[in-house]
C-alpha cells in the first residue's frame, strides 16, 4: 500500500490564482525521467493514466504513490505551462 499524495482532493491554482481546470501531474522515479506508476486506490490495483488530470474544478483525484526512495512530480496547466516541479520527494516504506 502506497502513500496518499498530499495534493489529493485539493484544488490546483494556476499562476493567476485561477482554478487550474484539467491540470496535469506527471510522476517520475526520484531524480530521473522514468515514469512512476501511481494508483487510484491504496491497494495499488488500479493505475492512473499518465498524466493524472485534475477535474473540471481543478481538483485532484486520490493518488496513491508506491513506496520508493523518492519521486518527482511535474505539474502543468492543461496547456502545458509548468506550475511547479519538486524533485526527490522522500516516500520510503515506513
Amino acid at each position: 500500500m502506497g502513500a496518499l499524495w498530499p495534493h489529493s482532493d485539493l484544488i490546483e491554482r494556476d499562476n493567476n490564482d485561477a482554478r487550474a481546470v484539467g491540470a496535469k501531474a506527471y510522476f517520475y522515479v526520484g531524480g530521473t525521467t522514468t515514469p512512476l506508476v501511481v494508483y487510484e486506490d491504496g491497494d495499488e490495483s488500479t493505475p492512473h493514466e499518465d498524466p493524472v488530470e485534475a477535474d473540471g474544478n481543478g481538483r485532484w483525484p486520490a493518488v496513491f504513490i508506491p513506496f520508493t526512495t523518492s519521486y518527482d512530480v511535474k505539474v502543468t496547466t492543461s496547456g502545458g505551462t509548468q506550475l511547479y516541479y519538486p524533485t526527490e520527494i522522500p516516500n520510503p516504506d515506513p
